[in-house]
């Protein structure tokens, strides 16, 4: 039992080093996790990773060995990668995106969009808001009087920063991964700071929630560990864009993406 306000405090500091998708999620069962999902995993994997979808063991055995079922009950990361319905345990896992008018947050919104389900469908559904909410650029190639079609953002630039959102952030904190889309650029927010002991300009593999994290990979979400701060910078250079550039705090951390 704690003897001080002292002790409370650290022993909070100490439960939040915890890693939230090894831990068990509370209230849930075998019963929440969609075998439809498993299956699509597997088909995603096998295409991805030529890891074969046959498998000669029960979904409970696979899910032991993914390291997401633990004394037959499901993980945080079970849930939030194969659940029927993850919001139903985690309210704040979630990803809101706005479209605002204008190049401030006290701007009138546009649109907006809240993304529920599994981590790989809210992709999927910010992806899908994104796409219809910034401009289709069109250029004429020097080579030729043909019009070249192009969005103002690299979209796998984009669509990295928002996986990167949803599997390293922090989900001890109350908040939600956030998306903005003003005129002059898009911010994707998520709770939680920088890996500790790594920066922008040098990041480091410390994966914040490592199942999460393996469970994208497998699926061909993400190629390889620590390499997206690089990738998104050499995408939008290639791009014609100028590289993204991080807003840091001890509470969330804000990737910023310039319009061309």
């Amino acid at each position: 039992m704690p003897q001080s306000e002292y002790e409370m405090l650290l022993m909070e500091k100490n439960r939040h080093k915890m890693q939230f998708d090894t831990e068990i999620c509370k209230d849930a069962t075998f019963e929440d996790i969609s075998i439809k999902k498993v299956k699509w995993y597997l088909k995603e994997r096998e295409k991805e990773r030529n890891v074969s979808q046959k498998i000669k063991i029960s979904v409970k055995r696979l899910l032991i060995n993914l390291k997401c079922l633990q004394d037959n009950k499901p993980t945080n990361a079970e849930i939030l990668f194969f659940g029927k319905n993850p919001q139903r345990f985690m309210a704040n896992a979630r990803l809101r995106v706005i479209k605002f008018k204008g190049n401030d947050i006290i701007n009138p919104t546009l649109d907006s969009a809240t993304c529920e389900g599994t981590i790989p469908e809210m992709i999927e559904l910010s992806e899908d808001f994104i796409r219809k909410n910034i401009r289709l650029l069109s250029t004429r190639r020097e080579e030729s009087f043909r019009r070249e079609d192009k969005f103002e953002y690299p979209i796998k630039a984009v669509r990295e920063a928002v996986i990167n959102a949803l599997i390293h952030r922090n989900y001890f904190e109350t908040g939600d991964v956030r998306v903005f889309i003003f005129d002059n650029r898009i911010e994707i927010i998520n709770p939680g700071s920088f890996p500790k002991g790594g920066t922008p300009k040098r990041p480091k593999h410390k994966p914040v929630n490592e199942i999460l994290c393996q469970l994208v990979y497998d699926i061909g979400l993400i190629e390889k560990y620590g390499s997206g701060i690089r990738m998104m910078k050499l995408l939008s250079k290639e791009w014609g864009n100028k590289e993204p550039y991080y807003d840091l705090d001890p509470i969330e951390s804000k990737i910023i993406f310039e319009s061309q």
